[in-house]
């Protein structure tokens, strides 16, 4: 109850995402990190939200009586999980950032092989990319701080958070009371070792994923061989889905330099039961890979490298050239089973569970359709949010068009110029074959419309994706 009391505190205080992100910004005109560093030079750095900012993100030590007046009617005995008083300043023992409307507790700094991390890329790439709808239960892999748990709280009947450290659980039921969430349930385990058999309707997972050759942290080091580790969250993921379910994994994986990305999560998928959207975040060398996993605050760029080197002779001695960060998203579902690919072009900047779920019911449209004159009948519109881009000479002729969303997942879609009036013409009462008008059309056209169709940014009248939900 007195971890409930101090988030509101830090509602009181607006300490929430985008005012804060404002503010530490100075709307944009630096990075968030930037204006961390930045709030002890400022003249409003004791107003409330900044004076936490200070306190739980900069790892500043504040004068406890400003920081006592924030935090009213709490006092720093109540907080003794969360602050230390001493010589008259007031310490964080953690981090707390907001995200997506909840307090995310996690470690200050690293400390050892257990350290648990706050809400990082692959945390935000997860969420971005999850199904929000209404559900009876989720489980949340490798849950770690418990971020992604909490989200899930918000739509599922009931939530299990897993982890293999019992310092990361500790964090994560103090984010529950935190947020005001105590009835999520939390297993201590590796993997799906506490789950057993049981099936959920929403499967969320960051796993330890790093090909590595390192025991160093737990958050990063799996400790199976080049990708395996992934392989096994994937298939788990997908024997545990309800009919119907969704399952987001975030993983790496190897790839030849110059081959398909995909082969092997196409691999893993195979004989799952399950519709795979497979999504190519970046690709790295194996280089690059090696440096940017042993980037540990703290290391100099001597350190960096000499940690990176036995992770880079690891990576050329399995031969491997290239390496990739994706999600996999899975849906169990009877029947054939499809897989698709994407690539992203950065990382989703809103939420995109919509669109991921319009991708799912256009290609279910699509495996549906026997032939041509199949999809000539189909009845199609833009999906919520998109827009037509335009490029034009100044004689007003049209060089490149683009479609985009609002929100959504950020892919490459050029059109064919000819297709443009085609699309202002699909207005979801009638069919394809009337908004072409000519054979010539069809042939140029239908490809370019089923595909846009395949990937979520046109729908199927009556569909389960015409609408967001």
């Amino acid at each position: 109850m007195t971890l409930a009391r101090l988030g509101e505190a830090f509602a009181r205080a607006g300490y929430d995402e985008a005012g804060l992100e404002r503010a530490l910004t100075e709307e944009g005109r630096l990075t968030h990190a930037q204006g961390v560093a930045a709030l002890r030079f400022r003249d409003d750095a004791e107003q409330p939200a900044l004076l936490l900012a200070r306190l739980f993100q900069a790892g500043d030590a504040v004068d406890a009586r400003a920081a006592a007046a924030v935090l009213e009617p709490l006092t720093p005995d109540d907080l003794t999980e969360v602050v230390a008083v001493e010589d008259g300043l007031m310490r964080a023992r953690v981090k707390i950032e907001p995200f997506e409307g909840v307090l995310v507790a996690s470690d200050a700094s690293y400390d050892g092989a257990e350290t648990v991390l706050g809400v990082g890329g692959a945390t935000r790439l997860v969420n971005a990319l999850t199904v929000r709808r209404r559900c009876g239960s989720a489980l949340d892999l490798c849950t770690g701080s418990g971020a992604l748990a909490l989200l899930a709280a918000r739509h599922a009947d009931r939530v299990l958070g897993v982890d293999l450290s019992e310092r990361a659980l500790r964090l994560a039921r103090l984010n529950a009371a935190l947020n005001g969430l105590e009835a999520i349930e939390w297993g201590l385990g590796d993997l799906f070792e506490p789950v057993g058999e049981q099936q959920f309707d929403l499967l969320t997972a960051n796993p330890p994923f790093a090909v590595s050759p390192s025991q160093e942290f737990l958050f990063r080091d799996g400790g199976h061989e080049d990708d395996a580790l992934s392989a096994s969250v994937v298939a788990g993921a997908a024997a545990r889905l309800q009919e119907g379910g969704f399952a987001t994994v975030v993983c790496n994986w190897i790839a030849p330099a110059d081959g398909p990305w995909a082969e092997r999560p196409r691999r893993w998928v195979r004989d799952s039961g399950c519709d795979a959207l497979l999504l190519r975040h970046q690709s790295e060398t194996p280089v690059s890979y090696a440096l940017r996993w042993n980037v540990v605050p703290g290391r100099t760029a001597a350190d960096v490298a000499e940690a990176a080197k036995p992770w880079l002779a690891y990576l050329r001695e399995r031969g491997i050239e290239s390496l990739v960060t994706g999600v996999v998203v899975l849906r169990r579902r009877n029947g054939p089973n499809w897989v698709h690919e994407e690539e992203l072009t950065r990382t989703p900047s809103s939420p995109a569970g919509a669109h991921v779920e319009r991708i799912f019911a256009g290609r279910d449209v699509l495996e549906a359709v026997d032939d041509e004159r199949g999809l000539l009948d189909l009845v199609l519109q833009p999906s919520p949010g998109t827009m037509l881009v335009e490029r034009r000479h100044p004689s007003g002729e049209r060089e490149r068009v683009r479609l985009t969303t609002e929100e959504g997942l950020p892919l490459r879609t050029p059109i064919p110029t000819a297709c443009v009036d085609v699309l202002a013409a699909l207005d979801g009462r009638r069919p394809l074959r009337q908004a072409l008008g000519s054979d010539a059309l069809a042939a140029e056209c239908l490809p370019t419309l089923t595909d846009l169709l395949g990937r979520g940014l046109l729908v199927a009248a009556g569909s389960a994706g015409e609408k967001p939900l």
